[in-house]
């Protein structure tokens, strides 16, 4: 995805202070998929071995043997706190959820319905 710019068209606050972080080859215990939005699907609850962080992580970035996961890229589970007519910058789409750059520099996830 080319980088876009978007205007928030509904405010976000997250419900994850403290999000997980993983790298590039971290293993995860996948637990629950995210089943309460038709439109987010993919999502799984995680939590990264030999510690007790935990987060949404999207399969797309977990090769899965079981239940254990390995991570194939850095990612980090933050959500963006966002107010309405706040200009981002949408870096990557997946799974309903886009990982945006504000005008502060801060990255994190946006819902996508939250954007036009």
């Amino acid at each position: 995805m080319k980088d876009k710019v978007f205007i928030v068209r509904k405010e976000h606050k997250s419900n994850y202070p403290n999000p997980l972080i993983l790298h590039k080859g971290d293993k995860v215990l996948l637990g629950k998929e995210y089943s309460n939005n038709p439109n987010w699907k993919n999502w799984a609850w995680c939590q990264k071995i030999g510690s007790e962080n935990t987060g949404w992580i999207p399969k797309q970035i977990i090769q899965i043997t079981n239940d254990i996961g390995v991570v194939l890229e850095d990612y980090s589970a933050n959500e963006l706190n966002v107010q309405k007519n706040e200009k981002v910058t949408a870096l990557r789409e997946l799974n309903g959820w886009m990982w945006c750059l504000n005008s502060y520099g801060e990255k994190g996830w946006i819902p996508k319905e939250n954007l036009e």
